[in-house]
């Protein structure tokens, strides 16, 4: 969370309001979700990241939302990737255990960056279309 946090002054500016789909999901999360301050939408043009491990009423490994200077990435704990890949990496006690989940951390967040920047209705179906295909597919492939 901190090393994208950082780094996200390099990138294209995520647009700063919610859109209808993130507003469910922040919904969804409910009291979940805590920040550590109170950032408001006056922050300049860093994001914060957070990364909260949730159930999803959907099959996808991830989901996101973005709202007032903040992206969310949600990981499902009942998919296949966080049972079988993820949560060793979390719960590891070794070095390379955590090396391994900040890259991982990473790769996610930039995936769900991605896609949260995308506005137009139309893409904004692609992009979920893709990652509902992309978590069906890695799941089948991991149930084996």
């Amino acid at each position: 969370e901190a090393r994208a946090s950082e780094k996200d002054d390099m990138l294209v500016p995520l647009p700063r309001h919610p859109r209808p789909r993130d507003k469910a999901v922040l919904r969804a999360l409910g009291s979940s979700l805590n920040f550590a301050g109170d950032r408001g939408g006056d922050s300049g043009n860093s994001t914060e990241y957070r990364i909260v491990p949730t159930a999803l009423s959907e099959t996808e490994f991830f989901n996101y939302a973005r709202d007032e200077g903040r992206l969310i990435l949600v990981l499902n704990p009942d998919h296949p990737f966080f049972r079988i890949v993820y949560k060793p990496l979390l719960e590891g006690d070794n070095v390379s255990d955590e090396t391994m989940r900040l890259q991982m951390d990473l790769l996610l967040l930039a995936m769900a960056r991605a896609e949260a920047l995308l506005d137009d209705k139309e893409a904004l179906n692609v992009g979920e279309h893709l990652r509902a295909c992309w978590s069906d597919t890695l799941a089948a492939f991991l149930n084996g």
